[in-house]
């Protein structure tokens, strides 16, 4: 598994939530998501390996149980 630090910020006005990752040393903005498969196509573009296998990973965030800055949007 590559280990880009991805944040994925609470969730704003509209639903959806800002997801960064830290690269190159600054913060990359990747954008919005609005599901767990927008969270996993972002995933995918940094090189994390199965990125679906981290929704469920305690790693990396929980899925319904997510903060602010864990990996994994809620599924309310």
């Amino acid at each position: 598994m590559t280990s880009a630090p991805i944040v994925v910020h609470r969730r704003s006005r509209t639903g959806g939530r800002g997801v960064t990752v830290y690269s190159s040393g600054r913060d990359e903005i990747l954008g919005t998501v609005y599901s767990d498969h927008d969270l996993v196509v972002f995933c995918e573009g940094t090189g994390v390996d199965e990125p679906e296998d981290i929704l469920d990973d305690p790693q990396w965030g929980s899925g319904a149980a997510a903060t602010p800055t864990s990996s994994a949007p809620p599924d309310h």
